[in-house]
């Protein structure tokens, strides 16, 4: 490669950092972030066949707890309830005792990670378990795990919503960036071609 053939390939490379801080000052200023709900919506609707389930998804509750905690008959009886002081003493025991816990039922996790390095990993049909479990305890030589499922949905179903609504404001937020730099393109061609601005190299 010789000298002049660097030179150009140095300003090749400035003129593409030129053109990148450009687009990334010109987004900053005038991305619309707001994404509403309706939106979101309307996204997921006219798109259900990009959300299909990849995996068995699941809502629940989830402890790990050693095999000598205090009180493990009691957490039993908590992970099953619906009752608010009960819930409250739920959440202090494991935050006291716990080695590993999840509390929050009313969002979707994916099922393979709940259950990654436990005993129920080693289910040899997990659709079928899914299908027939509700409240599930088992114990090793270490630890005591106990899951209870208020809802599940399995692999190559529509994932629900709330599951995907995050991948989606990113989808909208992106497919906005996009056509903010293709109107700036497109608007920096054609005032360059009224002007007599630009030349076209072979």
């Amino acid at each position: 490669m010789d000298k002049v053939e660097i030179e150009r390939k140095i300003q090749d490379y400035q003129y593409a950092l030129i053109v990148y801080e450009y687009q990334k000052n010109h987004i900053k200023e005038n991305l619309d972030t707001t994404i509403t709900v309706k939106e979101i919506e309307q996204y997921y609707k006219a798109n259900l066949a990009n959300f299909e389930l990849k995996q068995n998804i699941i809502k629940g509750r989830f402890i790990k707890i050693p095999i000598d905690a205090p009180k493990t008959d009691q957490v039993k009886k908590w992970v099953k309830s619906e009752v608010n002081e009960e819930l409250k003493e739920l959440k202090s025991y494991c935050f006291r005792f716990a080695t590993l816990y999840s509390l929050e039922d009313s969002i979707w996790f994916n099922f393979d990670e709940v259950i990654q390095n436990t005993p129920f990993k080693s289910i040899p049909n997990k659709i079928e378990f899914l299908h027939n479990n509700r409240y599930i305890e088992t114990e090793d030589s270490n630890f005591v795990y106990i899951l209870k499922i208020n809802d599940y949905e399995i692999t190559d179903q529509i994932s629900p919503l709330q599951f995907v609504q995050e991948t989606i404001k990113n989808i909208i937020f992106n497919k906005r960036k996009v056509t903010l730099v293709r109107n700036l393109e497109e608007s920096i061609y054609k005032n360059a071609k009224l002007n007599g601005e630009f030349e076209i190299y072979n």
